[in-house]
Formats: C-alpha cells, sequence, structure tokens
C-alpha cells in the first residue's frame, strides 16, 4: 500500500512538508520488500561454503549504491539516487535469490516456475489497491476499503489452506 499510496498518505498523517518523505517511501518499498524477501538468505551462500559469491555479491551492493548516490548528486536529484539505489537493490537481490536456489539444487525452469508463482500468488493482495485506486478519490476511505478487503482475501486465503490440510 506505501508503493502507491505513499505520498497521500503521509500528506495526510504528517502534513504538506512530509509529502516528499511519501515520495520516497513509494520509490524505496519495492526494493524494501525484496530486501525483506532476501535477508534471511543473507548467510546462505556461508553456510554452503559459496563465500566468494557473497563477496561479489556485496561488492556488487556497494557499488550500485555508491554509483546510484553519485548520480543523484550529478543530477541534484534525491529520487533519481532513491531510485536507482531501489531498481539496483532489486535486481541484484532478485540475482542472488536466483543463484541461491540454484546453488540448493532448483533448477532454471522449477526456479522460475517457483518465483512467477509466488509473484502471481502474491499479487493478488495489491489488486484490490489498484482497483480502488480508480473508484475513491478520499484517503481515508480508500484505505479503509482496500485494507478491509486485503484483509479478507488474506483470510480466506488461510481458511482455504486451513480446510485442505
Amino acid at each position: 500500500m506505501l508503493t502507491l499510496l505513499g505520498d497521500n498518505l503521509f500528506l495526510f498523517i504528517f502534513g504538506v512538508k512530509w509529502a516528499e518523505a511519501g515520495v520516497f517511501i513509494q520509490i524505496l518499498s519495492p526494493w524494501a520488500i525484496v530486501w525483506f524477501i532476501t535477508s534471511p538468505l543473507g548467510n546462505l551462500p556461508n553456510l554452503i561454503e559459496k563465500q566468494e559469491f557473497n563477496l561479489k555479491i556485496n561488492i556488487c551492493l556497494l557499488l550500485t549504491r555508491v554509483f546510484s548516490m553519485i548520480i543523484g548528486g550529478y543530477f541534484q536529484s534525491p529520487r533519481i539516487a532513491l531510485f536507482l539505489f531501489s531498481l539496483t537493490g532489486i535486481i541484484v537481490y532478485s540475482f542472488m535469490i536466483y543463484k541461491i536456489l540454484l546453488f540448493a539444487g532448483v533448477s532454471r525452469k522449477n526456479n522460475l516456475i517457483f518465483l512467477i508463482k509466488e509473484f502471481g500468488k502474491n499479487s493478488i493482495y495489491i489488486i484490490p489497491v489498484i482497483f480502488l485506486l480508480l473508484f475513491f478519490q478520499d484517503l481515508v476511505i480508500l484505505i479503509f476499503c482496500s485494507s478491509s478487503l486485503i484483509l479478507l482475501i488474506y483470510y480466506l486465503n488461510n481458511i482455504n489452506r486451513l480446510l485442505k490440510v
């Protein structure tokens, strides 16, 4: 929800001075999602004796972050810096997930099928927000309706899983 509503949400809750922080949240939230998914896997390369891979990933992250900030500074735009930071972080961490699954013995085909399946399964939570954005302009109503709908989908999904067990 922060990706779609961050600027309006910050504007509504914190006021005009914080609207830019909401935009920053919108830019960084896709990266934060990928980072959150990847963080438990961060030590796995060390456990499977792939320290060289881990070193290369960390060097790549460092370089992309530095270059993102340099480019953003050159254009004197924090938004460009954060966008590049987010984009390169998503790419590097996605590559890390892919490689770790390969190290774990998951074939390329199964790896791709898994990632597409999980993306599709979890995209059901963002679709209501996008749909409601088309119909509601009032932020309070939008947040209430989308949160309620997301909770309903979540609980129906979990009830369905429990019934299968």
